[in-house]
Parts: C-alpha cells; structure tokens; sequence
C-alpha cells in the first residue's frame, strides 16, 4: 500500500501547479488586429514565435514565425487551464505552445520556454526528492559502510567517507547516507531489487535534478528538452505510485 504522505504529495502536484498559474495572459499577449499587419509586427518581435491575431475581444488565429502562415485557432492549439504541470510537460514534448481556454475564451498563451517557470522547477523537484527519500526507506538497514564499499566501488567509496569523516568532526550525528547523491542511492536500491530503473534513467533523473536544484541552468533550452522531463517525470511519479 503506497504512502499516504508521497500519494498526498502527488496528488497536491497534480492539481495545484496547474497551466493558468505560469501561461502569459491574453491581455499581456503582443497581438495584431489584421493578418496583413502580423510579419511585420513579428520582425519586430524575433524572441516571439507567434503573434496571435485579435480581433475586438477574440483571438481567434495566428501568425506562426517559423512558416510565415497565419492559422486560424482549431482545437488541437487549445488546452484546459486546469491542465496539470506535469501532463503540460507532456503536450509541449509533441508541440511547442498551446493557447489555453478558460470559461470558453481564450485566456492565456503557453510556450515551451515557460517550462523555466520556478513553478515547473518546484513540481519537478518534490517529485524527484520524493523517490529518492522513498529509495532510501526501502534500502533502510542495508546499508552500511561494507554495503556501500561493495556496490558503490572503492573510488566512490572513498569519496563519501572522507567527506563523511571531515564532516563529522564538526557535526557528531551526520551519516554516511547524507553524502550520497541520487545516483548512489538509486543504483543501490536498483542494485538491492527495491526498484526497477535503466541507467540511462538514472542519469537522466540526476540530470534533471541538478538543473531544478541550482537556477543556473535553465530546464528547457528547446523544445526537445520537454521529451526527458516527461519521460523523468512519468517514470518518477510511476515507482511512487506503484510504492
């Protein structure tokens, strides 16, 4: 039976970071009223890859940079503002915006890059602590110093117990366990049967870990991007699920 606290956790994520709370607002959008006027508003515009057309209150098409046609708005183009952060991750990995509907008008614009958004960084980021603390629970008493030396390697091994030893001189109740990263503690719980991960998942956890952890390296730098953190994110939320 899964932890109340992790199914908690999740379903918070799933329902209150949602699309509404990182898209640019219609009223902040830079629109044209005319599909003539939009090339040229969009030369003016080059970090903007769509320049929604507006006509009175409505935006009912667009003009996409990329291709140089304008389009009229049709359902594939549109998501709930409800959407979840996660499943948002998702869509943008096939497309990259969406405009969002609200109360049956379109309230709001969503592209790939919005995925920088501090929101989409603290979703990601509880989920993924999420597993690691679940992986640390499941090894529990396992892992000890002879444990470590075996799975980890007599390099990495060294690594930890020396910061272990500078560490606690200062602070007597640290643990060996406090300097292991995500990896170590993923590949030992792979290691002792406790979960079901490829390396290459791993890594790419630790990846997306650090860029959430340290604001210097933004999540999405294009739009292929969004397919790791959909895949990481799925993968996270499946073992937490199926804890």
């Amino acid at each position: 039976m899964a932890n109340p606290s992790l199914e908690q956790t999740l379903q918070r994520l799933a329902t209150s970071f949602t699309v509404k709370d990182i898209m640019i607002p219609t009223e902040d959008l830079t629109c044209v009223p005319r599909e003539k006027d939009a090339p040229a508003v969009s030369d003016e515009y080059p970090d903007f890859n769509v320049i929604p057309i507006k006509r009175g209150e409505e935006i009912t098409g667009y003009y996409e940079r990329d291709s140089g046609e304008t389009k009229p708005i049709t359902l594939h183009d549109l998501i709930s503002d409800c959407t979840s952060i996660l499943d948002l991750v998702t869509i943008l990995k096939k497309r990259p915006f969406c405009f969002v509907l609200a109360q049956a008008r379109i309230a709001g614009y969503v592209h790939f890059s919005d995925l920088n958004n501090p929101l989409v960084k603290l979703t990601l980021y509880t989920i993924i602590q999420s597993l690691e603390s679940h992986a640390l629970a499941l090894l529990g008493s396992a892992i000890d110093e002879e444990y470590l030396r075996q799975w980890l390697g007599k390099k990495r091994f060294k690594n930890i117990k020396y910061r272990f030893e500078r560490a606690k001189a200062k602070e007597a109740n640290r643990s060996l366990t406090d300097f292991l990263n995500i990896e170590d503690i993923l590949r030992l719980a792979v290691n002792a049967r406790k979960i079901d991960l490829k390396e290459q998942m791993i890594k790419a956890i630790k990846s997306v870990r650090d860029r959430v952890a340290h604001q210097v390296n933004p999540l999405m730098k294009e739009q292929q991007d969004a397919e790791k953190l959909s895949q990481v994110s799925r993968r996270c939320v499946e073992l937490l699920s199926t804890a």
